[in-house]
């Protein structure tokens, strides 16, 4: 128990520092002891971009602990490979597979660089408890002597252990998150799935369509939908305590992916020459 202004400044509530300078801008930051929801429907590229962002911290020296239970091992080391090297996912994955006629030589010049991010550790158990997950993040206090900068749970769909009612499985995970990043200090981005609507995917959902109707519960929310035919990313505020916000996920930052090598660009002219990727 504190009384306001009588203690150290707290870091929680520090944004962890810019990946994308336009999402920035537009006040969606990841924060210390905070909990940030990212929403899209199926196939949205959430799980993208969080490990995008976790990706490109974890390369300025943030320490980053990823809970991986949606994505196995092989899919999110190709994924990893093409962020860092501009490979395309085909030729990740050809060389993971350790296909002629390259083989594993070529993996392991490409793997090479997951080894350079020294900060980033990934557990791929599909079915933690929360015990566990806690014993996750008290053995990287041990390794690093602080717990990690941030903490990736994909997704929450996945850590709704033992319970029946599906809803007050996902309200109870959402609330424990935020007690972690509470206790710990560490920023936690939490990828969710957000109802299927009548539209055509290419929107962000509103906060209301958000599966479990979860929203009261994280400190920010951040709706994405990414059209596959243009590339074009859309970004919206779904909710913030710090920002302005568009819970119709009607007013959006709009940034540009190439999916296949797992690329992110401020503009479509820097789609289509491939340049300038954030």
């Amino acid at each position: 128990m504190k009384r306001p202004g009588r203690s150290r400044p707290d870091p929680a509530g520090e944004p962890l520092p810019v990946v994308i300078p336009k999402l920035g801008s537009a006040g969606m930051h990841i924060r210390r002891g905070q909990v940030t929801l990212l929403v899209a429907e199926p196939n949205g590229w959430k799980t993208g971009l969080a490990t995008y962002w976790a990706v490109r911290l974890a390369q300025k020296g943030q320490r980053i602990l990823y809970c991986s239970a949606d994505t196995d091992e092989h899919v999110m080391e190709c994924r990893m490979v093409c962020m860092l090297t501009g490979l395309r996912f085909s030729e990740a994955e050809k060389a993971r597979l350790q296909l002629p006629p390259s083989g594993e030589m070529e993996w392991n010049y490409y793997s090479e660089s997951l080894m350079d991010l020294k900060t980033f550790y990934i557990d791929y158990n599909t079915d933690p408890d929360y015990d566990y997950l806690f014993e996750l993040l008290l053995a990287q206090n041990e390794l690093w002597g602080s717990y990690p900068d941030l903490v990736v749970m994909d997704n929450l769909g996945n850590f709704v252990p033992g319970r029946e009612d599906e809803w007050l499985a996902l309200h109870e995970s959402i609330k424990t998150f935020k007690a972690y990043a509470r206790q710990t200090g560490s920023a936690f981005l939490v990828p969710h799935h957000a109802n299927e609507t009548s539209g055509d995917g290419t929107q962000p959902p509103k906060r209301k369509d958000i599966t479990g109707k979860v929203a009261k519960y994280p400190d920010a929310a951040i709706g994405i939908a990414l059209d596959d035919e243009s590339g074009t990313l859309h970004v919206a505020p779904l909710k913030s305590r710090t920002s302005k916000k568009s819970a119709s996920g009607a007013s959006t930052v709009d940034l540009y992916v190439d999916a296949d090598r797992m690329a992110v660009y401020n503009t479509a002219w820097d789609l289509k020459e491939g340049i300038a990727q954030i």
